[in-house]
């Protein structure tokens, strides 16, 4: 109030993160080397292999270790051969200015939204089941199609005011739905947000050149879907309820239980055939984060990312995989409620 902080009262906030028996625990210990060249960020592993075994370079924690240097922070880490590794640092930081009052686009997402006619197009029947009744809860009236060439036809029929278009389906994917969309009569006005697990700026880059109009990132984040309503399909009034997308969540839970006891019945069989394991973990992916599956969602994702730039999968992550299944689905039994 009016006067000058002393550094030393200014709040210093710890960040930790731990790893569990992935990463480099080689040796007992951990090398983090980074600093700014003429030609770009120069940074170095202990040992080649750990980028085969467990994806990335490590130039991750490369540019943590830069960016903290800027900052006045260091990083500090901690590495257990066979039990994993702890990566932590302290920040000094200055103390906010107060909020100011919410700027009107901010405060027109707390409105509430009116009903509109949406189309959700996804291959994995959980996925779009989901989706719908998340908006369908916002007294949304939702529509879904299973690919392309079904969603298609849907919109041949009726007019949509946004449509989640899903990137990777078979039959005809959501680029090339998009892209006929857009060549069509009156298809260069409804709105199209690509739902993807892709990240690279080419892959978004894809997205946008083939007249997708914005993009979610897989597993969906709470609220994602509501967002994007607002934003590419303004309107007003219908009150939220949140009872029945509680009741379908139960119901497509049980559904995901036993997907994932399909699944890993399944997968064994499918260690000779890439195409079959690909498919499979692809749909694996997105629909275990979007259930709070976290662990077999990234295991899952680094089998296809594998397969997709066309690696060898390395068999431990392939059984990885299989044990994360067998412990959600133990787990999940034991607590029905959850």
């Amino acid at each position: 109030q009016g006067g000058t902080l002393d550094p030393r009262q200014l709040p210093a906030l710890h960040f930790a993160a731990d790893e569990l028996k992935v990463g480099p625990a080689l040796l007992g210990q951990t090398r983090i080397e980074a600093y700014p060249t003429a030609d770009g960020l120069r940074f170095e592993q202990l040992d080649a292999s750990v980028s085969r075994r467990f994806g990335g370079a490590g130039l991750g924690l490369a540019i943590v270790r830069l960016l903290l240097d800027r900052m006045g922070g260091r990083i500090h880490v901690e590495s257990v051969q066979n039990c994993g590794s702890s990566f932590h640092f302290t920040l000094t930081l200055p103390i906010a200015a107060a909020e100011s009052a919410p700027a009107p686009v901010a405060a027109a997402r707390n409105q509430p939204l009116g009903p509109r006619h949406l189309l959700v197009v996804d291959d994995v029947d959980l996925n779009r089941e989901l989706a719908r009744a998340m908006l369908a809860t916002a007294g949304h009236e939702v529509d879904v199609a299973s690919d392309g060439e079904e969603a298609l036809a849907l919109i041949a029929k009726q007019r949509y005011d946004l449509i989640f278009m899903d990137v990777r389906m078979p039959v005809m994917d959501g680029l090339e739905a998009t892209r006929r969309l857009r060549s069509q009569p009156g298809g260069a006005t409804v709105p199209v947000v690509a739902m993807t697990a892709q990240t690279l700026p080419e892959q978004i880059r894809a997205c946008r050149d083939a007249g997708m109009d914005d993009h979610l990132l897989k597993p969906l984040a709470p609220g994602s879907l509501d967002e994007m309503v607002r934003k590419w399909a303004q309107g007003s009034v219908l009150s939220r309820h949140r009872g029945p997308v509680d009741q379908t969540r139960a119901k497509l839970r049980e559904r995901f239980l036993q997907r994932c006891t399909e699944d890993l019945e399944a997968l064994p069989g499918l260690w000779e055939d890439a195409a079959g394991l690909r498919d499979r973990v692809h749909k694996l992916a997105g629909t275990a984060a979007m259930f709070g599956e976290s662990e077999i969602g990234e295991r899952a994702s680094l089998i296809d990312r594998s397969l997709a730039s066309g690696e060898a999968v390395e068999r431990g992550d392939f059984d990885a995989l299989i044990e994360a299944l067998s412990t959600a689905v133990e787990r999940v039994r034991a607590t029905p409620d959850r």
